[in-house]
């Protein structure tokens, strides 16, 4: 026999459902009333750019009229910057010189 009281469910896991990555375009999505497809794209770096494609796509095929695409960069655990520091990724000296000879990494920026 099956529990139908909403209040026996675990509330950590409701709550979290609602924080899984998956799970962002289709919060914005009824937010803001939006009809159409909405999904999430974690392709790393390659994120928005797939995302913007994808869009472009649907679009020349007709799939779609319009399109929304947003990308963003989170990180919240700070080890991933401490890790990219302590491996030489980020530049000792601060500065991002992306197309110059004196490039020695990249900078993290919020």
């Amino acid at each position: 026999m099956q529990n139908n009281n909403l209040k026996s469910v675990n509330n950590s896991f409701v709550s979290s459902a609602g924080n899984l990555k998956c799970l962002y375009a289709h919060r914005i999505s009824y937010v803001f009333d939006l009809k159409g497809p909405a999904f999430f794209v974690d392709s790393a770096c390659a994120s928005s750019m797939t995302a913007l494609t994808l869009a472009f796509n649907d679009l020349i095929q007709g799939n779609s009229d319009y399109a929304i695409v947003c990308g963003t960069h989170m990180a919240f655990e700070p080890f991933i910057n401490q890790w990219q520091q302590m491996f030489g990724m980020c530049s000792p000296r601060g500065v991002s010189a992306v197309f110059d000879e004196s490039a020695d990494g990249y900078m993290i920026t919020r």
